[in-house]
């Protein structure tokens, strides 16, 4: 995607593991006007961008993703926090069949989506030992279109730097 505009702005610098530098930067440009952040890291190789989220925020895909109900399962680096289920989320007769989740995107100026996970999977197992109330994590997920909800069918990654092992589970 072409952008008539950018601007890079370093936001932090700071060491990561095994010595190496990280910056924050945000990156706004006319097709995202209050920026998405853009990770810059030293490797042996020199220093990478950390692409699949620049090219996700810079593309808006996930705003893209949860505009066409029959786009396939898409994978989506996010902010999750647990959320309570209230009759204004999901009518009461559902609500014991999901665990609810406030997902915002990396994008600054997409507002926070409600996402579900469905009970009784071993991803939902997994998600109620490691997800606290009042947390804020930052997985990649894999979302998906079912039954007029956006459901988080994977934790493919518990954080969105690739150092954390292997992920949590798909529900199927």
């Amino acid at each position: 995607m072409l952008v008539a505009s950018h601007s890079l702005t370093l936001e932090q610098a700071r060491p990561a593991a095994g010595g190496r530098t990280v910056w924050l930067f945000r990156v706004i440009t006319d097709k995202v006007p209050k920026g998405f952040p853009a990770g810059v890291g030293a490797t042996p190789e020199g220093l990478k961008v950390d692409w699949e989220i620049f090219t996700q925020c810079r593309d808006s895909a996930l705003k893209r993703f949860v505009g066409e109900p029959a786009a396939a399962p898409a994978l989506f680096f996010v902010a999750l926090r647990k959320k309570h289920i209230f009759d204004d989320v999901l009518p009461a007769a559902e609500q014991c069949k999901y665990l609810a989740f406030a997902l915002i995107s990396p994008v600054l100026d997409e507002p926070p989506l409600i996402d579900f996970i469905r009970t009784r999977t071993p991803l939902a197992a997994r998600v109620e030992k490691l997800y606290e109330f009042n947390n804020i994590y930052s997985p990649v997920v894999e979302l998906t279109h079912r039954d007029g909800k956006i459901e988080i069918t994977g934790i493919i990654r518990e954080n969105w730097r690739n150092f954390s092992g292997p992920g949590i589970s798909r529900s199927k």
